[in-house]
């Protein structure tokens, strides 16, 4: 076949789609994500010049691989003559660099027994390697071969952009899950897992249409791993019309897909098949220009519109000559740009996968979920998608028991029962101390029963509710002990909270008693029940029988009501029994030893569940409770302090305590729970304490104080996770469909086991709503509790905590998790706590509370712009003093100041030179002459060939190596002009 018509040595024409494509890529990442290689190991000696004569011959040949590129606003190719593209075309040491702009960008290389093809992917794909190798054989031996040449096709980009934004509209970003934190722009780093297609698979799927049942297979594993049933998907194809021409012509098409309402495994296929034939129907318009036509978000840290993409694997190329062989090693290097690449060989899946992104489990995980979905699609076409097999046999054995909380008995007796026993053995030890009063076991016990008599006396008994408003202290306690002993469930309530709230609890309860004081009872609007007052009826309460009170009390009765705040503005109240706190009661004696009893201080608020572990444990094990005036009220070196063994503290207390060095020097076991517990403030602790064992526990109060554990020991190192259920509990991680997720993937924390609550008091709908059958559970009556966290299994059989599900937020189409934002700020030497609030504007907002003032935010802004992409990069950073808690120490963010004007007017007038000297580039490029230090560059009409056109003038004019990276990651002309400031200082 002749070669074909030269493009004339000094003409030129536009560049096709997939050149422009590539050649931008090129110009964003440096060259690391637009080259194609191949490796063949060699077998016996070659003659170097001969090889030499053979590469030149072939480029001679190929006038695609003597192209190189012109850019002028438009992208053009240009053919060099062959006298000018033979120099650096082979070599035998270190490639030379390849430039677009003069060539050679084919290159051969001989060295260390191996020969290598590099090419650019604008002149060359995958496919054109495994044909240059065979013609470069023939060429060595000296033997015509036929080739074919076409030049690569160049569309108008009108029709094509019409028909991708009707075909892309209503398609968000797939999020797979990750292990890492994107980071803000792409590295291109990648690895591979391979993964075996069982004999009987691959020979069905050679009789069918691979590339439909792999993209199927892709799509159903994704929607089950990102719970989104709309979704898009990178297929590739082959653009040549003959089989044997070289060039660019491999190119991935957007497919996207609708899951919902498919019917059947075969409509799944058949869905995808004819999205294939339609998104293959109109490819030619390359990724700058789509992402222009349809305006879609710039993000340097992925693709912008899909991340997983799936390709047949070409053929391994051949190479045998006169005394030598060569055989492939591995496949051609990946297109990189993409989180995930399915590639299917006919005995093997390879996924190759972004290193940044993903741990190497994860990606072994998917890919046997991909293979046993690929059986299912092939052996079962005519069952509902969502009822394919996916998890393998291992993987569900964990999730049902390896992983779970170990059944085991729990002590039958009542934890006011076991309290009076305890106070049998040590009737003379102090059980209770607080400023200027305490109290021994003896009289505790006594007090409390004499409460329990006047209580009975007032009609208290099984399942009465019983509200105790008193200042934290040894009446609270003795008051809860002896509703306890009188039968009655006790109703914290906190005298900070508003008297509204108090009213409303009181009512909402429907409280038989209320025992408060009389300064406290006038907080209370002339309550409607009778009153037991501390202080008022002293006489009465000491008159009454010091003898236990026979009550009739079981496991079934309620132990408590805790209200909890409702999404309907009004709190609402959990049941929570007697059977409930023993079993956690039991688990937490059990696995913490009784020396770190021996002092407790109480920091928790008798009106948050987690107070449970302040009182009993001390006071069932002989240990002394201590109580101070507040939660942050104890001054440093004070004698209350003196001999303390273990504190729980939610993280924000924690970290109060740290900050103002009020961390006791005796305590040496911590618990924490409440809230999410940051890596850092673990760090915090081992470096400024004495604490050596760290128990970070979590459970909502409708599930009995925590339900899963995980211990951190001092210099183990190990990530902060929720850990395991603990004994005889279970967690079932669940996605929108309600069926279990695989390992890694995200879903909504939903609770099993003894201390799932009797529900919501006089709330029957939301009790429906929130506690649900489980069954996964093995006992017919298994009830879990839907926590609406979001968490994942990791793969060493912990649970991740990832957020509340009301905590993600959509800003411009993108999910959001708030929380990584805040633990990346942490991270920072600055930040001493971080919360991140969303405006009604969509604007992201950072509070921060530095370790010292004034606070550098510049440092913490450039630190997050570094590591996070750009959509989670606070607007403004703001300084305060401390976090906003509310009564029970967790964050209240409707208690953060109010931001300060987003996006204030700074004027339409660059105001330093540096922005002067970009508002004149950017006007020249853009048309647009008066622009001011917050124009986006993207908004004013820039697209990502104009922004390489603009960083080559700003190169040029300011003498700075600023990539093309650097103006989609700072789009805004004020923050760009302070990158180019910073640069221009460091240099």
């Amino acid at each position: 076949m002749p070669n074909s018509p030269d493009l004339a040595t000094e003409s030129r024409e536009p560049a096709s789609g997939l050149q422009e494509q590539w050649w931008f890529l090129d110009h964003w990442s440096d060259g690391a994500g637009a080259v194609v290689e191949l490796s063949l190991r060699l077998r016996g000696a070659l003659d170097t010049d001969r090889l030499r004569d053979a590469v030149r011959a072939v480029v001679e040949r190929h006038e695609v691989l003597r192209t190189v590129f012109e850019f002028d606003g438009r992208l053009y190719r240009k053919v060099l003559p062959p006298e000018r593209a033979g120099t650096d075309t082979f070599c035998t040491g270190r490639f030379p660099a390849m430039d677009t702009t003069t060539g050679p960008l084919f290159q051969a290389r001989q060295a260390d027994g191996v020969l290598t093809l590099r090419a650019h992917r604008s002149v060359a794909d995958e496919r054109s390697l495994v044909l240059l190798v065979e013609e470069l054989a023939a060429a060595y031996r000296g033997v015509a071969t036929e080739f074919a040449a076409e030049v690569p096709e160049v569309r108008s980009g009108d029709e094509l952009a019409a028909f991708w934004s009707a075909k892309l509209a209503g398609f968000a970003v797939v999020e797979l899950p990750t292990d890492e934190i994107r980071p803000a722009t792409m590295s291109f780093r990648s690895d591979r897992v391979t993964h075996p297609v069982p004999a009987g698979l691959s020979s069905a799927l050679a009789e069918r249409d691979v590339i439909a049942y792999l993209t199927a297979a892709t799509a159903l594993v994704l929607s089950r791993h990102t719970g989104a049933e709309r979704l898009v998907l990178g297929v590739g194809h082959d653009g040549r019309r003959e089989p044997r021409a070289v060039g660019p012509y491999a190119d991935t098409a957007p497919v996207a897909l609708d899951l919902s309402g498919v019917a059947s495994a075969s409509d799944v296929v058949r869905l995808c098949r004819r999205e294939i034939d339609e998104a293959v129907a109109h490819r030619g318009l390359s990724l700058p220009r789509l992402v222009e036509r349809l305006g879609l978000a710039r993000d340097a840290s992925r693709h912008p519109v899909f991340q997983v993409g799936v390709v047949l694997a070409e053929r391994p190329a051949s190479f045998t000559v006169p005394g030598a062989t060569a055989e492939q090693i591995g496949s051609a290097r990946p297109d990189q740009r993409l989180d995930l690449r399915v590639h299917y060989t006919g005995a093997e899946l390879q996924l190759d996968y972004a290193a940044d992104l993903f741990d190497r489990r994860r990606i072994e995980h998917l890919a046997t979920h991909l293979v046993t979905v690929l059986g299912e699609l092939a052996a079962h076409p005519g069952r509902p998608p969502r009822e394919l097999a996916m998890l393998p046999a291992a993987e569900l054995a964990g999730l049902d028991t390896a992983w779970q909380g170990e059944i085991r008995p729990v002590d039958p007796a009542m934890t006011h029962e076991r309290f009076s026993r305890q106070a049998r053995r040590t009737p003379a030890r102090l059980a209770v101390v607080q400023p200027g009063r305490e109290i021994t076991y003896g009289e505790l016990d006594v007090w409390s029963n004499r409460i329990a008599t006047h209580l009975s006396a007032l009609g208290v008994g099984p399942d009465v509710p019983v509200a105790v408003a008193l200042e934290r202290g040894i009446d609270a306690v003795a008051a809860i002990i002896g509703v306890l002993k009188a039968g009655g469930a006790y109703v914290p309530l906190d005298p900070t909270y508003p008297a509204e709230r108090l009213q409303y609890i009181l009512a909402d309860s429907r409280a038989k008693v209320l025992i408060t004081t009389e300064l406290l009872l006038k907080l209370f609007d002339e309550p409607a029940v009778p009153t037991v007052l501390t202080d008022r009826d002293r006489e009465a309460l000491e008159a009454a029988s010091p003898e236990p009170v026979d009550s009739g009390v079981t496991p079934a009765n309620l132990v408590y009501l805790m209200y909890t705040s409702g999404s309907t503005g009004r709190p609402k109240g959990v049941r929570t029994l007697h059977a409930n706190l023993n079993w956690y009661l039991d688990w937490f004696l059990g696995t913490i030893p009784a020396e770190a009893f021996t002092s407790v201080f109480g920091t928790i608020a008798f009106s948050f569940d987690v107070s449970a572990m302040d009182i009993w444990p001390p006071l069932l094990t002989g240990g002394r409770l201590r109580l101070s005036d507040g939660l942050l009220a104890v001054p440093d070196d004070s004698p209350e302090l003196d001999g303390v063994t273990m504190m729980n503290l939610v993280p924000s207390v924690l970290a109060e305590y740290l900050r103002h060095n009020r961390l006791p020097a005796t305590v040496r076991t911590i618990t924490v729970g409440g809230e999410q517990l940051a890596q850092q403030l673990v760090e915090d602790i081992w470096a400024r304490s004495e604490v050596r064992d760290i128990h970070h526990l979590y459970g909502p109060t409708e599930t009995t104080v925590f339900v899963t554990a995980q211990h951190l020991v001092r210099g183990d190192g190990r990530k902060v996770r929720l850990g395991r259920p603990i004994h005889s509990s279970r967690i079932d991680i669940l996605g929108e469909d309600g069926a279990r997720v695989p390992v890694g993937v995200p879903g909504e924390i939903h609770i099993g086991g003894p201390g799932v609550a009797d529900g919501y008091l006089g709330r029957p709908e939301l009790t429906a709503e929130r506690f649900l059958p489980n069954p996964f559970d093995p006992s017919p009556d298994g009830m879990m509790y839907r926590s609406g966290d979001i968490g994942r299994w990791t793969f060493d059989g912990e649970i991740e905590f990832l957020g509340r599900k009301d905590d993600q937020v959509k800003i411009r189409g993108v999910r959001i998790e708030l929380g990584e934002i805040e633990a990346t700020m942490r991270r920072h030497p600055v930040v001493a706590a971080a919360v991140v609030a969303v405006t009604p504007r969509q604007e992201l907002v950072a509070y921060v509370v530095p370790h010292v003032l004034p606070a550098d935010l510049d440092a913490v802004s450039a630190y997050v712009q570094d590591v996070l992409p750009s959509f989670l990069v606070p607007t403004v950073f703001v300084a305060i003093d401390a976090i906003p808690l509310s009564p029970t120490g967790k964050v209240d963010r409707g208690a953060l100041p109010p931001p300060p004007e987003l996006r204030a007017d700074t004027g339409t007038v660059p105001r330093t030179p540096t922005e002067r000297v970009l508002a004149e580039i950017w006007g020249q490029i853009l048309g647009k002459p008066a622009l001011g230090p917050r124009d986006h560059f993207f908004q004013s009409g820039g697209h990502s060939l104009l922004a390489i056109r603009v960083v080559r003038e700003i190169r040029s004019r300011l003498g700075l190596k600023l990539g093309v990276r650097s103006l989609f990651q700072t789009p805004v002309l004020a923050d760009l002009a302070a990158l180019v400031d910073k640069q221009t200082r460091g240099a």
